[in-house]
């Protein structure tokens, strides 16, 4: 009887600990012709009636869909479970995909990656998951982070916002030591191709975006000691929205371009998604 009374005043003063789960599955994506990998962020008490909100998460080059989840790296759990606890904003549910190294998620003659984000994996996580088709954010590092603005520009009734770390937005030409200069989407017989690059980056589509009615908030974020130069392409994009009234926030922080200031700074991200709405 004394050891039931105890056991029963252990569990009434342990505290409850709330901690989302992250799950590592894979599915056929058509456009890729293969098997596609992805980790998938649930929180606490995960309920299949209740419909979430729902963040892309995007690597960067020679990354994976393990990078945002790594406790040694992103550890995207930790400041979700953080944020979730405090109400700082409500339950969601991120889903961090295999991107591949190279890819810079777009369609090329090397990966359909563009298609299979949209077409392949934002239908099948919206068959699997109980979400909110209405509130789909994307976010991304470096490589993703280019992504990630492609994505809205492209897409501008697929996102309610975006969020862009160090994101790799060069124009015209990216630095000779970036990473698009070295991956086959972007050579023609084995040497860069600057037309390629032309061809896909995000000055394309920026200024159907700037002068029309729609507004996708953005946030964007570089270290100032960046070796790719990225503040300074960052405050060029900034500059742009804010002169044509869009809804976007931009941060020079201290740092590389490095995890010191993706990590540090995907919490301002997802607190800017949920408290920061577009204007009527």
């Amino acid at each position: 009887m004394k050891f039931f009374i105890q056991l029963s005043l252990f569990f009434l003063i342990v505290p409850y600990v709330f901690t989302g789960v992250i799950n590592h599955e894979s599915f056929y994506a058509v456009h890729l012709q293969q098997n596609m990998k992805y980790n998938v962020y649930l929180p606490d008490n995960y309920k299949k009636n209740v419909k979430y909100p729902v963040v892309y998460l995007l690597h960067g080059a020679s990354g994976n869909e393990n990078d945002w989840a790594s406790v040694n790296y992103g550890n995207i759990d930790e400041t979700a479970d953080k944020l979730i606890k405090n109400k700082s904003i409500p339950a969601i549910i991120i889903v961090m995909p295999d991107g591949f190294t190279d890819s810079w998620y777009v369609d090329s003659l090397v990966y359909q990656m563009e298609s299979a984000i949209i077409d392949d994996l934002i239908p099948y996580i919206e068959s699997k998951y109980s979400i909110d088709k209405n509130v789909r954010y994307i976010a991304g590092l470096s490589m993703g982070g280019y992504g990630a603005l492609r994505f809205v520009l492209l897409y501008p009734d697929y996102f309610k916002g975006a969020g862009l770390l160090s994101p790799a937005i060069y124009d015209p030409l990216p630095p000779e030591s970036s990473s698009a200069r070295t991956t086959p989407v972007f050579q023609n017989r084995g040497k860069f191709d600057n037309s390629l690059w032309e061809k896909y980056n995000y000055t394309n589509y920026l200024d159907e975006y700037l002068y029309s009615n729609k507004q996708i908030p953005m946030y964007i974020v570089s270290g100032d000691d960046d070796v790719y130069n990225v503040e300074y392409y960052s405050t060029i994009l900034y500059e742009k929205l804010k002169e044509n009234k869009k809804l976007s926030e931009l941060r020079i922080v201290n740092g590389g371009h490095s995890w010191d200031v993706w990590k540090d700074n995907i919490d301002e991200v997802l607190l800017y998604f949920f408290n920061k709405k577009p204007q009527p």
